[in-house]
């Protein structure tokens, strides 16, 4: 029974010293405590929703990543009209840093 409570107890300090190594600041650009990394998934998914919501966008494939706030967008687009109005719907959604735009817009003329 002693042991059970060691293990037990050891166990706790470990969980509760990974999850504040998780707390941390970051140790450099690449790096996001776990906090961060959760509020970037939960931002794109917020995204996502909003685009496939949005009756313009919903049918266009855009790929996108969130770090820290910002919104990388890539992928192709009909037109000039409907990537300005997906940057839009992006930057509208609350949490959204700022977007980074890398959409190429692609008409049947110069497709590759």
């Amino acid at each position: 029974m002693r042991g059970l409570r060691r293990v037990a107890g050891f166990t706790a300090l470990l969980v509760a010293a990974l999850l504040a190594a998780g707390c941390q600041g970051y140790t450099s650009d690449s790096h996001r405590t776990l906090g961060e990394f959760l509020d970037d998934a939960s931002l794109q998914s917020a995204v996502k929703l909003k685009l496939m919501h949005d009756p313009d966008i919903k049918s266009l494939a855009i790929d996108m990543e969130v770090v820290r706030g910002v919104v990388y967008l890539y992928g192709e687009m009909p037109d000039p009209a409907r990537r300005a109005h997906a940057i839009e719907v992006v930057q509208s959604v609350p949490g959204v840093a700022r977007v980074e735009d890398h959409l190429k817009v692609v008409t049947e003329g110069n497709a590759p």
